[in-house]
């Protein structure tokens, strides 16, 4: 990632990287936190500065696997609650 921001985790998918550096140049995402999820690794972009805007959720290959929140505080993540079937590894980037 060629910024000033930081990022907490250097084993980042390439694909991933590359969707940080175009989250630098959206307003609405603040930071990015590496969870495990269905036994795999997952890429959560906050966006909380919008109540109508969601927070995508990724795998280590860029595949959207859900959106969460948004107007109706959608939670549902492949048939689960993702903020109880997930648990945090670490904030990998942050504005």
């Amino acid at each position: 990632v060629h910024s000033c921001k930081k990022t907490a985790d250097n084993n980042v998918p390439a694909c991933i990287v590359n969707a940080i550096a175009e989250a630098n140049t959206n307003q609405m995402v603040d930071s990015m936190q590496k969870r495990q999820f269905h036994g795999k690794e997952v890429y959560l972009f906050i966006n909380s500065k919008c109540c109508d805007m969601t927070s995508p959720v990724y795998d280590a290959q860029c595949s959207k696997l859900c959106d969460l929140g948004g107007f109706a505080g959608n939670m549902n993540c492949e048939g689960e609650n993702f903020e109880t079937a997930s648990v945090y590894i670490s904030t990998v980037w942050k504005k």
